[in-house]
């Protein structure tokens, strides 16, 4: 209850005071959430979610708990906006809002049509976190939505006038007194079994899957815990996979970008090395003899490392590029083929033996940061993996203590690595066999972000 600040109005309205540590609390809660969309709508749902349940245990002097496991909030959130606690044998949907205007409220339509989810009580909420604060508009019955509601039929959203809301909040508690209305009985939703993959398949790669369905499918789709939590768990993991297929809508959908789109908006450090044989001349014709008789493992290193110096400004390019994909595609050493990748990067970038890469940017604890992650096909149904974190900032370091752990699908921690002073890049290299998952964790103090991807 520490953090439950009613804040005094003129009007009948419940209006409640947020403060820096449940926003924070709240944040980290709904990480598991697939994009930045469906992050901000569980974010303002589960504000909304704890802050009624605090307020209405401080109003009935009860001591109400939320027994709806987390995960099945953000299965739900990760597509609708709202939620429903259950208060005995009642239910109450909180709408979260961004809209001031106090003219209409939209309820998603699956509130009103999925028997485990139809409420009593339907509440507005405004959200807003410029000023922190939250305001609960009022309330209104299953009947008055149905009977006062217009139907959006192309949004599935059910539009209900503010005018209509009963808008002091403490009626319902008095209402409580005398005992809440029962949940509305509605039909049972069929469900064919027998389209469970399909349907997957069709909403895994699709940011609304609610409008690209036929909506009674959707509706008996997001009903069903199990599948509806199948789908939020595929929906976590990148497949890499699909990237060496070149399918990417999962990964733009999870704000993953070419590295070239990232180059236009922020800096990308290169991959050039600190050589001392960088400042040596460089003999061409010898490198070639090298590179063409893979006499040296550590001369065909140095050689590689001083193409990637040279931002490719290098004569007989050709000749280059037809060697190096035999290191890329054939060569045991990984530091070799990742020096061969590079080196090609540099020379042709749209060779089909470059490595694939991709990057997002990343914000935490005020810090913009930059990820990369770039891939390679080994034999055997494996990939070689790089990972990349940098300051999008050219002239500052990454801060210190930042800390970047690699995490086997049995959450161990099989690699970590920690920045220290004037540190501006950090680099893992490993490689993973088809279908097995691993996650890449940044932390800086209390804060963390965390991708995961399946091979």
């Amino acid at each position: 209850m520490n953090y439950l600040n009613l804040i005094d109005t003129n009007i009948d309205e419940t209006k409640i005071k947020l403060n820096d540590d449940i926003k924070n609390e709240t944040w980290q809660q709904i990480s598991k959430l697939n994009n930045e969309v469906a992050s901000f709508r569980g974010y303002l749902n589960l504000l909304v979610r704890k802050t009624f349940l605090r307020w209405l245990n401080l109003m009935l002097e009860s001591n109400f708990v939320d027994n709806l496991k987390l995960e099945d909030n953000l299965s739900i959130w990760n597509f609708i906006n709202g939620n429903a606690i259950d208060i005995n044998d009642s239910r109450i949907v909180l709408i979260p809002t961004e809209i001031q205007d106090k003219t209409e409220f939209s309820i998603p339509e699956e509130w009103l049509k999925i028997p485990q989810w139809v409420g009593n009580y339907y509440l507005p909420v405004e959200v807003n976190l410029e000023e922190n604060y939250l305001n609960f508009w009022g309330y209104a019955s299953y009947e008055d939505i149905i009977n006062y509601g217009k139907l959006d039929s192309f949004n599935h959203y059910i539009d209900f006038p503010f005018e209509c809301l009963e808008n002091d909040l403490n009626i319902i508690c008095l209402e409580y007194e005398y005992g809440w209305n029962s949940i509305p009985q509605i039909s049972p939703l069929p469900f064919n079994a027998s389209r469970e993959e399909s349907l997957i398949t069709e909403i895994q790669n699709n940011l609304s899957p609610r409008l690209l369905l036929n909506f009674s499918d959707w509706l008996s789709f997001i009903s069903n815990n199990s599948i509806r939590n199948k789908l939020f768990l595929s929906l976590q993991y990148i497949n890499l996979n699909q990237w060496l297929n070149h399918q990417f809508s999962s990964a733009i959908i999870k704000s993953w970008q070419t590295i070239e789109d990232l180059k236009q908006q922020y800096f990308i450090p290169d991959f050039s090395f600190n050589l001392a044989l960088a400042s040596r001349s460089f003999s061409l014709t010898d490198s070639l003899l090298i590179l063409e008789n893979n006499i040296d493992n550590n001369q065909v290193n140095n050689i590689l490392k001083s193409i990637i110096n040279l931002d490719g400004n290098i004569d007989n390019k050709e000749e280059i590029i037809n060697i190096l994909p035999q290191f890329i595609n054939n060569h045991d050493d990984e530091e070799t083929r990742w020096n061969a990748a590079l080196a090609l990067q540099i020379l042709d970038s749209s060779h089909p033996s470059c490595a694939i890469w991709r990057g997002k940017i990343i914000n935490l604890e005020n810090h913009s940061l930059g990820l990369l992650l770039g891939i390679l096909p080994k034999t055997n149904n494996q990939i070689d993996i790089f990972i990349r974190i940098y300051s999008i900032n050219i002239d500052t370091y990454l801060p210190k203590n930042l800390l970047c752990q690699i995490i086997d699908e049995n959450n161990n921690i099989f690699a970590e690595i920690i920045t220290e002073n004037n540190d501006k890049i950090i680099q893992y290299k490993f490689w993973g066999s088809q279908e097995e998952k691993f996650a890449i964790k940044v932390i800086i103090n209390d804060s963390y972000i965390q991708e995961n991807f399946s091979i």
